[in-house]
């Protein structure tokens, strides 16, 4: 947690605070009908996060990842999108000084876990967003991030996020230094009961590619990086 405290200003900006499936090899499907998710209401059933290509009022992980890049390769110092910042609709979990978000009742979270963009410097050779191929073997290769594993954790119950949680997106120049790849493994967490609940992320990246990336910003990684972080969400 050390090495992770240390870079996590720069994880922003290449990787994201919220970093972070498989286990030595890409993550069993999680199971569930995708369709009946699509265009969905508030009124979820049950509790978790919500199929890959669910749209839940029409938005899409790939839209959410569009409309937060900007904001989430910053130190998260300036206001983030209007669309998941405590709206009707979503709240998106990310650093702040406390951690901790205050919804209402029927508000999905959206739970970025890592991310990576092709701004300087650059981790391992990234791929183009285009080529699903690449993109999936720039998560999973040990050349490259090497990602082991990622989980979405709610109230002490584990969510693993598979291949079809990642996503990359070309997007206008970042401000983190120019790039427009972006891509993100990211989930929807279904509206919570009322309540106190913490939502934990966790992941571990240990590819090759990381020891150099490391060194590049003066703090050595020689076993990549891992890392635990919480939120804490209050729902009226």
């Amino acid at each position: 947690m050390n090495t992770y405290s240390s870079l996590r200003r720069h994880w922003r900006s290449a990787l994201l605070v919220m970093l972070v499936g498989a286990l030595h090899g890409l993550l069993p499907a999680m199971a569930g009908n995708m369709d009946q998710f699509r265009n969905a209401k508030p009124d979820f059933g049950g509790s978790g996060v919500l199929p890959a290509r669910a749209e839940p009022f029409g938005y899409s992980l790939e839209d959410l990842a569009r409309i937060t890049a900007a904001f989430n390769v910053t130190d998260h110092s300036g206001p983030p999108p209007a669309l998941v910042d405590g709206s009707s609709k979503f709240q998106m979990l990310f650093g702040t000084s406390t951690n901790t978000f205050n919804v209402t009742r029927n508000t999905i979270l959206y739970v970025p876990v890592f991310l990576s963009d092709n701004s300087p410097p650059v981790i391992g050779t990234f791929p183009n967003v285009s080529d699903r191929e690449s993109v999936l073997r720039y998560v999973f290769s040990h050349r490259q991030l090497g990602l082991k594993f990622s989980t979405i954790t709610i109230d002490g119950h584990d969510f693993p996020l598979d291949e079809r949680y990642i996503v990359a997106v070309k997007v206008p120049p970042l401000p983190d230094g120019g790039g427009t790849g972006y891509l993100t493994s990211a989930a929807f967490v279904r509206p919570l009961k009322r309540g106190q609940h913490v939502i934990e992320i966790s992941a571990s990246v240990t590819g090759d590619a990381l020891p150099p990336w490391c060194d590049v910003l003066g703090n050595p990684c020689p076993d990549g990086v891992t890392f635990t972080i919480q939120y804490f969400v209050n729902v009226r």
